[in-house]
């Protein structure tokens, strides 16, 4: 009974041996060349297009008149405004009536742009940016 534990003890140093040669044979083999995978190229973003029309031109803004109604304009630029808002002046009590003026703003993707101002339906004022 007493050689049961020797012969496991045998086995059991026999193994760690042999762990120990294939780990450090493992270690002095010549390591081969590990290359990384190779990766796809990204694929390529398409050319980008023209340049967006404008909303509205130089052109088309010199065509306008005052006294043209919002209608009118719109049919000139093609396109309704990107921005709208309003201004109230209550006027001089005595010397002008208070007025409302509608402001219209046409924005284009260049950052250049028109603003129109309408009294009672009817371009009074207008100013611009940039135009080409």
């Amino acid at each position: 009974m007493g050689s049961k534990p020797v012969v496991l003890g045998i086995a059991v140093a026999g193994v760690v041996l042999v762990a120990l040669v294939l780990g450090l044979r493992g270690r002095d083999a010549p390591q081969e060349d590990v290359k990384a995978p190779q990766s796809t190229p990204a694929p390529s973003l398409p050319a980008p297009g023209p340049a967006p029309e404008p909303l509205i031109t130089l052109a088309e803004f010199e065509a306008l008149r005052t006294d043209m109604t919002y209608g009118q304009v719109v049919d000139i630029i093609g396109e309704v405004e990107t921005d709208a808002r309003s201004e109230y002046d209550r006027g001089v009590p005595g010397y002008t009536e208070p007025v409302l003026t509608a402001w219209y703003t046409w924005s284009n993707s260049d950052g250049s742009s028109a603003t129109l101002g309408f009294i009672s339906n009817k371009l009074a004022k207008k100013m611009q940016d940039g135009l080409k």
